[in-house]
C-alpha cells in the first residue's frame, strides 16, 4: 500500500509541476541600452548561461537577454561608469521538474561599440563565453565552469585572463606572438601555449582544468 502511494505523488508531481511552469515560466525577451559613453566597465555574474559578446550594430551598447519570474536579471550600477549583472533565480525544487529553460532563453547577448569599454568581467557556469573582436582597451576577464571560451579573433587589450574549469580555451587573438608575456597552465589537458614567457608589453594569462587550450596569436 505505501509503494502505490509513493507512485501516484510521484505520479501528481510530474503532472502538476509542468503545468506550474508553463503558467509562470514563459520567458520574454528584453533589451537593455545605454548611450555611448555612459559605463567604462561591465561585470557580468551568471550561471546556467551562454554568453555572446559582439560588435554593436550602432553607436549604442545592448544586453539582451530572456527572463520571466523565476528567472531573471539584476542590472545595477555599483559606481557611476560601472554596469553590474547578475542571474537571480528564486525557483523551488519544485520548478526543476519541468526542466531547463530552453535554448534561446539560456544566451545572454552583449553587443558593445568599439572602443568604448575600458575593462570587461564575464563569468558563467554550464555555458561557453564566445567573443568576437570587440574592442575592450585595458582588460578582458573570462570565467568558465563547465563551459567553453571561444575567441573570434579577440581584439588585443592590455590584460587577458581565460579560466575554464572543464572546458576548453581554443580560438585567435588579433596580436603578434611577441606583443605578450604568457603564463598558461593547464592541468589533464594539453596547452599550445609556453607555460611562461616574459617578454612582452601586454600580459596574456591562461588557466584550463581538465580540458585543452588551443590559442593562435595572429596580428592583422
Amino acid at each position: 500500500m505505501r509503494k502505490w502511494l509513493l507512485i501516484w505523488c510521484c505520479v501528481l508531481l510530474c503532472v502538476a509541476a509542468p503545468a506550474s511552469v508553463q503558467g509562470e515560466g514563459r520567458y520574454e525577451r528584453k533589451e537593455y541600452t545605454l548611450e555611448p559613453g555612459t559605463v567604462q566597465h561591465i561585470r557580468m555574474e551568471l550561471r546556467d548561461r551562454e554568453i555572446q559578446v559582439t560588435d554593436s550594430p550602432d553607436e549604442q551598447m545592448h544586453v539582451i537577454f530572456y527572463e520571466n519570474t523565476k528567472e531573471y536579471y539584476d542590472l545595477t550600477y555599483p559606481a557611476k561608469d560601472i554596469l553590474e549583472i547578475q542571474w537571480v533565480s528564486n525557483k523551488s525544487w519544485l520548478d526543476y521538474i519541468g526542466g531547463k529553460a530552453p535554448e534561446h532563453a539560456r544566451t545572454v547577448i552583449l553587443q558593445v561599440p568599439q572602443t568604448s569599454l575600458e575593462t570587461l568581467q564575464l563569468s558563467t557556469t554550464n555555458g561557453d563565453i564566445v567573443m568576437g573582436n570587440t574592442a575592450i582597451t585595458r582588460s578582458i576577464t573570462l570565467e568558465s565552469n563547465g563551459g567553453n571560451i571561444l575567441l573570434e579573433n579577440l581584439y588585443p587589450a592590455q590584460e587577458i585572463s581565460l579560466t575554464t574549469k572543464s572546458g576548453n580555451v581554443t580560438g585567435t587573438i588579433n596580436a603578434g606572438y611577441d606583443d605578450y608575456r604568457i603564463n598558461a597552465e593547464t592541468k589533464k589537458g594539453e596547452c599550445n601555449l609556453p607555460q611562461e614567457k616574459s617578454r612582452g608589453e601586454k600580459q596574456l594569462t591562461v588557466c584550463c582544468n581538465h580540458e585543452d587550450v588551443e590559442l593562435q596569436l595572429i596580428a592583422e
